[in-house]
């Protein structure tokens, strides 16, 4: 959900900062930002406040990695390291 929130509210800033800017020349390349421009450009004003809001769910999705099933991405670079730095992990008996 916290995902699928950070997407919409993304698309949503996107689209009033192309009405806030007066539809830059090729905005229409962002197809789904353009769109939400199209349809609430009436709304331009709420620009900062809605970058603002996508801003904070991004930082709440960011504190949320380590206590979620997200946590491997954290965990397994560091478990990664930790092996390669082990002196027992790199000896073998090459004899057999």
């Amino acid at each position: 959900a916290l995902i699928g929130a950070i997407v919409v509210v993304g698309f949503l800033a996107e689209g009033l900062r192309i009405a806030h800017t007066g539809w830059p020349e090729n905005s229409a390349w962002a197809f789904v930002g353009y769109i939400f421009a199209l349809l609430f450009s009436w709304a331009s004003g709420a620009y900062p406040f809605v970058w603002y809001l996508h801003a904070i769910l991004a930082g709440a999705f960011i504190a949320y990695i380590p206590f979620s099933r997200l946590s491997h991405i954290i965990i397994g670079p560091v478990v990664l390291a930790m092996k390669a730095a082990d002196p027992e992990d790199h000896h073998q008996d090459r004899s057999q």
